[in-house]
């Protein structure tokens, strides 16, 4: 069987790029950016506090995301998708 924990690790080790997604008063908005994260599965990024998806989650507490490991066009994706909520210092996933 799959362990899911092995499978979120092996993502989130190769690769370090997450598109994040917010919504604020002109509609949807997405920024890629580059990610940390620990052992916990927290996600963690810097951005411009000013940044369209900075304001956007300090407004909204809302976020959404996709990481995808993309290694070789002919072989398999596999790819985290997450949602979650936060402040001005982050979101949680």
């Amino acid at each position: 069987m799959i362990d899911i924990r092995e499978r979120v690790f092996e993502v989130l080790e190769n690769t370090h790029l997450m598109s994040l997604a917010v919504v604020d008063k002109d509609g949807p908005w997405v920024a890629d950016v580059v990610f940390i994260y620990d052992k916990d599965f927290n996600i963690f990024w810097m951005s411009d506090p000013e940044a369209r998806h900075s304001r956007a989650i300090s407004n909204s507490f809302k976020a959404a995301g996709s990481i995808t490991n993309s290694v070789k066009s002919k072989e398999p994706d596999f790819g985290l998708q997450f949602s979650g909520g936060g402040g001005a210092s982050g979101c949680t996933v």
